[in-house]
């Protein structure tokens, strides 16, 4: 087969059979990784509900040892037991977006609707500087500064979120300053 693939019209032949025969093989993988991401989303949307349950539960109950713990058990759940040393690469970012998400699904279920717009995904800095905006509009100063803080420890806005309210002249350098340091006090959960 390999000598008669090298003549000229009958390697055509043989490779266009080739490929048909192949194209099954294919169709099969195909399916198979088709019914994998199914499995995948149907996995992903269990474990959401747990993190939901898990929220519900805490909210009744609010102390920051105790939703240190629960995340810590629902990334475990999810990842397995953490090695010495904290977990690499996509597992670190999985832990990290296990940790976020328990965060935003505290404050949607907190019931102060004032975060919500900002816990849409996929915002982009713009449209998020557009929602605070407003909020300052309505908001005294240090409600303000409240509500900035609030959105700092469950990780809705970035560090360079907070440099663009400053260059936008939406806070201070006093207050960016403050609530860039947040991170680092005991309730932000790393």
């Amino acid at each position: 087969i390999q000598e008669a693939a090298h003549i000229p019209m009958l390697g055509n032949v043989i490779s266009r059979w080739v490929k048909l025969t192949d194209y099954g093989v294919q169709e099969k993988e195909y399916a198979k990784e088709k019914q994998a991401k199914k499995e995948k989303a149907k996995q992903d949307e269990l474990f959401d509900k747990k993190i939901t349950t898990s929220v519900e539960k805490f909210v009744d109950n609010p102390s920051t040892s105790a939703m240190k713990t629960e995340v810590r058990t629902l990334q475990e759940e999810k990842l397995g037991e953490r090695p010495f040393g904290g977990w690499k690469e996509d597992e670190a970012r999985q832990a990290t977006q296990i940790r976020k998400d328990y965060k935003w699904e505290y404050l949607r279920v907190s019931g102060d609707d004032i975060y919500k717009p900002l816990l849409k995904s996929g915002l982009q800095n713009s449209e998020k500087l557009v929602e605070v905006e407003g909020v300052k509009e309505e908001l005294g100063t240090t409600e303000f500064i409240d509500y900035l803080k609030t959105l700092r420890k469950f990780e809705v806005i970035s560090l360079q979120f907070i440099e663009l309210m400053k260059d936008e002249k939406v806070i201070t350098g006093n207050v960016a300053t403050g609530l860039k340091y947040i991170n680092q006090e005991n309730y932000y959960l790393k």
